[in-house]
């Protein structure tokens, strides 16, 4: 099973990307195979969501990633660099995937982050799908 995690709150216009490609999201035919979930902001919460995937993509609204608004797509290896630097959620997604090889009860899921800088307008989302298409058939 590979799973869509979209993470954030459309409570905070600095934080509603991920529930808002969510909602885009919901409305797509995904492969049988993927299971698009809404995170929203439950930090460690999500841990089991990572067991038993075979990969996990999350999307989130980012800053500091990219000079101007747009979309970075973050392999596994510069994600897990990234959450020392760009996340401070405290326990949030930062300290979730530290924790996340120490207590997954099978293998750790391939993982890679869409991260969308600056609002979700028209060009980010068209953006994100089009990551997000490419990742799915890679």
């Amino acid at each position: 099973m590979r799973r869509i995690i979209c993470i954030g709150t459309l409570l905070a216009a600095d934080d509603a990307a991920g529930p808002l490609m969510f909602r885009r999201l919901a409305r797509e035919a995904l492969p049988e195979d993927v299971e698009l979930i809404d995170g929203g902001t439950r930090g460690l919460d999500l841990l089991p969501l990572f067991d038993g995937a075979q990969s996990v993509i999350l999307i989130d609204q980012v800053e500091g990633f990219l000079s101007a608004p747009g979309v970075v797509l973050l392999q596994e290896d510069e994600l897990l660099q990234a959450t020392a630097k760009h996340f401070d959620h405290q326990v949030g997604l930062g300290y979730l995937l530290q924790i996340l090889p120490r207590v997954c009860e099978i293998a750790v899921p391939e993982l890679c982050m869409l991260g969308i800088e600056g609002c979700l307008n028209a060009e980010n989302e068209k953006l994100c799908l089009d990551l997000l298409r490419r990742q799915l058939s890679a």
